[in-house]
């Protein structure tokens, strides 16, 4: 087998090319859901079924969620969903298995380019083609295209795009099935993203650039064709009015100025280009930048027409054809101005979409780079196969390898990032202090972790950076209500609603704030306000039903919970609060079953640990809650009821001694506990302590004066109290 040629060398570049993307994302596949994940994945309820499939064809509008106006990428959401449910491996596997196809598609295109129908692949077009689809497999520019998951939109279509492309180039001197194929493709991404647009002008210009003819000509042979292609546009269309301005963030409801937008596009454009030839310094979250002084584009600005310029110049200049090989005779490209013009062409059109049409959310995503980073990498390596000259053949694979080894790395290590989305916002808070969005990402992943000062820190360097930042405000009113400080939690629920009326969020959050207070009317009334402006909230209807527990509506808050149950089954929370409320109710199995059934979908769950205990402890299985008690302490030792109780059960079945010592380290943790001191006295005088039960009795009457249990005893043992 010659592998310098031919089928041999195609079928070894692929599988060099598939072997590279798997190792440099090997490790991305238990990343986590972040930002945008969220809305799209883990609370679309549409991706939750896949019959009838009208369901995930109609993915959720009005929320600005990545997935509206897109069924066919929301589709490949529920494919998903119905194999790992919200546990991430799957959507990876997709992922990467959607950007290697693409890698092997790019791969086929450049190797076709140029070829007259039945002839064999020249060995120079095969070694560009093979370094153009190795480098951008394995370029860590394309991260946030495959390992931000919802980012598949990018990837998705980028698939579709070339599938669009290399089903045409097939197609050229065989059957109209290719063709029909292509079309195909073209209406399969326009159902999946927007950039998809400019598919069915740039198969136009191909054909025109490297199939021969002109546009007469090719409209005479292909008019059916690209009729076909054309009218994919209506479909695109009608998705584009039916998802209107995606939510406020972006196009004319937006808010945002086309000329401010537009101002910041040269830049990004420059910064785009220089990660493609340099991946350091990437951003996860760029936010928005609007631009005080318009002569601070000049750089970019120029550099934009620079390369709009030489565009035009390949796409309209005289064409010039390349020197031959000496062995075989054949010309990798024919013509040096109609490729460049072509490439300029492919990248300006794949970027035009998001860089026209302005958003309020991000001037700048390196995800927009996935497919116009091609024309960029073909546009080098063909410059370089230029100056290799005769020595292409052997030297271009090689250098393709030299090249990708550190890209790959690059992108292994950028994938460690996607862990937990604490590499991801930690990096762009580190690069980008000045923004804001950074902070209150950085402080959302801290706020996860548990570390909840840290995070109050960002989400107060979030709203000094942006005042009015609802999002941001309602956060850090979390973390200081997870820190105890309600009262100054309150406080920022409250502006951020001042900030955003209809944001459910803190108005849920400050319901519950307000019912930590014992403020019930007042909580009643935001959570009640919270689950008009969004029903399917399932933490308000929770909170609700914690608020008419409070109120003794016993009755109306276990209605309240079997709605949560068959909305939410799988929420441990919702089982263990519903288990409290049964309680209430004298329902003590099933209450029982509530808490084991938190405990099955939460193992570490403390507090549904402790409460099914509880309910052991009341039936008389003392053994069965000593254990449970335990278990809690294992996972929380400084819980004060927790020792308490366990030493209960511990007295009750006959340990006084283990009880005592566990009454002493519930009150080393909280010294205010008038029960304890009372049930500690108690099990003192069991050990004829009688002198040390005086004191806790008289710390019980001290802590209070009207506990009569305590007074009792004093006034038995003949002590005054």
């Amino acid at each position: 087998m010659n592998l310098t040629r031919g089928a041999g060398w195609g079928f070894l570049g692929g599988v060099i090319i598939v072997f590279s993307g798997l190792l440099a994302y090997c490790n991305s596949f238990s990343g986590a859901w972040v930002l945008d994940d969220l809305p799209s994945i883990v609370e679309n309820k549409t991706i939750r079924q896949l019959w009838p499939v009208s369901v995930p064809l109609s993915p959720p509008t009005g929320m600005g969620a990545t997935v509206e106006g897109r069924p066919l990428l929301n589709l490949s959401l529920a494919l998903c969903y119905s194999v790992s449910g919200t546990n991430t491996w799957s959507y990876h596997a997709f992922n990467l298995a959607i950007h290697l196809l693409a890698a092997l598609l790019l791969f086929g295109i450049v190797r076709r380019t140029r070829l007259k129908p039945g002839e064999d692949n020249p060995s120079s077009q095969t070694a560009l083609a093979f370094a153009v689809a190795l480098i951008w497999v394995v370029h860590p520019l394309n991260t946030e295209a495959v390992t931000y998951l919802i980012q598949r939109a990018e990837s998705l279509m980028g698939l579709f795009y070339l599938l669009t492309l290399y089903c045409f180039v097939r197609s050229i001197g065989r059957n109209t099935g290719w063709l029909v194929a292509s079309v195909v493709a073209c209406l399969c991404g326009m159902a999946t993203k927007e950039v998809m647009v400019s598919a069915p002008v740039i198969v136009l210009l191909y054909d025109k650039a490297f199939v021969g003819g002109s546009f007469r000509e090719i409209w005479k042979q292909r008019r059916g064709y690209f009729a076909a292609l054309t009218a994919t546009w209506l479909l695109l269309g009608h998705l584009v009015i039916g998802s209107g301005s995606r939510g406020g963030t972006s196009g004319f409801g937006s808010g945002v100025i086309f000329s401010q937008y537009w101002l910041t596009q040269p830049g990004a454009i420059a910064r785009y280009l220089r990660l493609s030839l340099w991946p350091k310094g990437q951003v996860f979250d760029y936010g928005t930048h609007w631009i005080a002084r318009p002569e601070t584009t000049l750089p970019s600005a120029l550099l934009l027409v620079l390369l709009a310029s030489a565009t035009m110049w390949g796409l309209f200049g005289v064409q010039r054809t390349l020197p031959a090989e000496e062995e075989g005779g054949r010309a990798m490209l024919s013509s040096g101005r109609p490729l460049l013009g072509f490439l300029g062409l492919v990248f300006f059109a794949v970027l035009s979409p998001t860089s026209l049409m302005p958003g309020n959310r991000q001037t700048l995503a390196e995800q927009r780079m996935y497919l116009a980073l091609i024309p960029v990498l073909a546009g080098v390596l063909a410059a370089i196969v230029l100056v290799l000259g005769k020595r292409r053949k052997l030297l271009l694979p090689v250098l393709a390898v030299v090249l990708a080894a550190p890209l790959a790395l690059a992108t292994f290590e950028r994938n460690k990032a996607y862990i937990n989305g604490l590499g991801l916002y930690s990096s762009d808070v580190a690069l980008m202090p000045n923004n804001p969005y950074a902070q209150a990402n950085f402080g959302t992943a801290l706020l996860a972790e548990g570390k909840f000062e840290e995070a109050a820190v960002h989400f107060r360097s979030a709203v000094r950076l942006m005042p009015f930042y609802p999002i941001a405000e309602n956060n850090l009113g979390n973390a200081l209500a997870h820190m105890g400080q309600i009262s100054e939690a309150i406080v920022h629920y409250r502006e951020a609603i001042r900030q955003d009326p209809n944001f459910a969020d803190p108005h849920n959050n400050l319901g519950r704030a307000l019912l930590e207070e014992a403020q019930i009317e007042p909580a009643m009334a935001e959570i009640k306000t919270a689950l008009a402006l969004d029903p399917s909230l399932i933490e308000a209807r929770l909170n609700l039903a914690r608020a008419m527990v409070r109120m003794g509506a016993i009755t109306e808050a276990i209605e309240q919970y079997r709605a949560v149950m068959t909305s939410s089954p799988e929420n441990a929370e919702a089982h263990s609060d519903f288990g409290i409320a049964l309680m209430a109710a004298s329902d003590a199995p099933g209450a029982a079953r509530e808490f084991q059934e938190a405990i099955r979908l939460k193992p570490q769950f403390s507090e549904a640990i402790y409460n099914l205990s509880n309910v052991w402890a009341s039936a008389g299985e003392f053994e069965r809650a000593i254990s449970g008690y335990r278990q809690v302490l294992c996972l929380n030792p400084k819980d004060p009821s927790a020792h308490n109780n366990l030493a209960n059960a511990l007295l009750a079945k006959g340990s006084v001694k283990e009880a005592v010592a566990e009454f002493e380290a519930s009150l080393a943790i909280d010294g205010s506990r008038v029960l304890t001191h009372y049930n500690l006295a108690n099990a003192l005088l069991r050990l004829n302590r009688s002198e040390e039960a005086v004191s806790h009795y008289r710390e019980s009457y001290r802590l209070k004066p009207d506990f009569a249990p305590a007074r009792q005893m004093l006034e038995r043992l003949g002590v005054q109290p």
